[in-house]
């Protein structure tokens, strides 16, 4: 399977990536700076672009089988980013005619997480929340499969790589490994059990 990667090189990114290329896909890494990627792989194509440039981003995402996005705003701050990148993926996928896309946001956005998820949520975390709100509504609108999925906090871990699922609800532990995460996302490629639909993933 072809997959078009944004986010590569951060935490959740290095492990998709892994993953991906460990199960044969071919893989597409759309990044700001190719060099952050060292090592070479022959199913590994490194495309250097901004992930707000849309024509970009469609002119080397067409022919792919899916997107996966790990991208994140990377600040406490207010910012419209989120809404912003998730605009230009969006357009990319409809300028290219592809049409699975599976994207991250975040557990805050769920009423029913726990104390702690809900106050952080709330207080610090209340810009990220407002961008990933953002983010999602953009998604929403678009015609083709989405799958969204609401992380706890994220561990930079290639193990465990089990996890589990829910939908409608905050995800059952407040953590998750990259490795876990990576699992999931290859595995919904491959199984499209939540097909417009947002998913809370934990360890």
């Amino acid at each position: 399977m072809k997959l078009f990667l944004l986010g590569s090189t951060g935490k959740a990114g290095r492990a998709i990536l892994r993953e991906a290329l460990e199960r044969g896909h071919f893989v597409t890494a759309y990044v700001r700076t190719p060099s952050k990627i060292a090592q070479p792989h022959p199913h590994l194509t490194l495309i250097q672009g901004d992930a707000i440039d849309t024509d970009r981003l469609a002119k080397y995402m067409a022919g792919h089988d899916a997107v996966l996005s790990s991208l994140d705003a990377q600040t406490l701050k207010r910012s419209a980013l989120q809404r912003q990148l998730a605009e230009s993926v969006r357009g990319a996928m409809e300028s290219s005619r592809v049409s699975r896309l599976l994207i991250l946001s975040v557990a805050f956005l769920y009423d029913n997480a726990g104390v702690a998820t809900f106050v952080l949520g709330r207080t610090i975390f209340r810009h990220v929340r407002q961008g990933a709100r953002e983010m999602e509504q953009a998604i929403q609108q678009s015609r083709f499969d989405w799958t969204i999925v609401r992380l706890p906090r994220l561990l930079d871990s290639v193990t465990p790589k089990s996890y589990r699922t829910v939908v409608r609800h905050a995800p059952p532990a407040v953590t998750i490994s990259s490795g876990a995460l990576a699992s999931f996302l290859l595995d919904e490629i491959d199984e499209a059990k939540f097909i417009r639909t947002i998913v809370g993933v934990s360890g």
